[in-house]
């Protein structure tokens, strides 16, 4: 008799349905890491990407919360529900968001950008090209 799969071999075959655009199949698979693992940030991480592709930002957002609420230390958490408060206009919680995840990990060139592009738009150009100027930087660095 076959053991049931793991969470993480739920949470890996999910991944592969991911990358595979099989996005039914891999919220399906994610969501039963979660029924083995209700406190596996990975997968709700995971299953807020494929929401995220599938253009639903809410279910994306929710997600994201629940990853952070379980692992507020999540870099990619932070960043893209910061992405998806841009799309919804939402830059309060985008600014926020992006300066969490530039604290989590400050060598990311990408969260330095994406703040810039907030302050921009809020018409702070000071604060704007300072973190233009350090996602170049860093750019150089990688």
């Amino acid at each position: 008799m076959e053991a049931a799969p793991s969470a993480e071999e739920a949470l890996k075959t999910g991944i592969a349905l991911f990358a595979g655009g099989e996005f039914e199949k891999a919220i399906a698979a994610f969501s039963r890491a979660l029924t083995m693992k209700p406190d596996y940030a990975e997968s709700f991480y995971h299953r807020g990407l494929v929401h995220y592709e599938r253009d639903e930002p809410v279910r994306a957002i929710a997600d994201f919360d629940a990853a952070i609420r379980l692992d507020p230390l999540y870099f990619a958490a932070w960043f893209n529900r910061g992405n998806l408060y841009v799309i919804q206009k939402d830059y309060v919680r985008a600014l926020a968001d992006y300066t969490q995840a530039i604290r989590l990990n400050p060598v990311s060139a990408a969260a330095y950008r994406n703040r810039a592009s907030v302050y921009r738009m809020q018409g702070k150009q000071g604060d704007a090209e300072a973190d233009f100027a350090e996602a170049r930087r860093l750019g150089r660095e990688e």
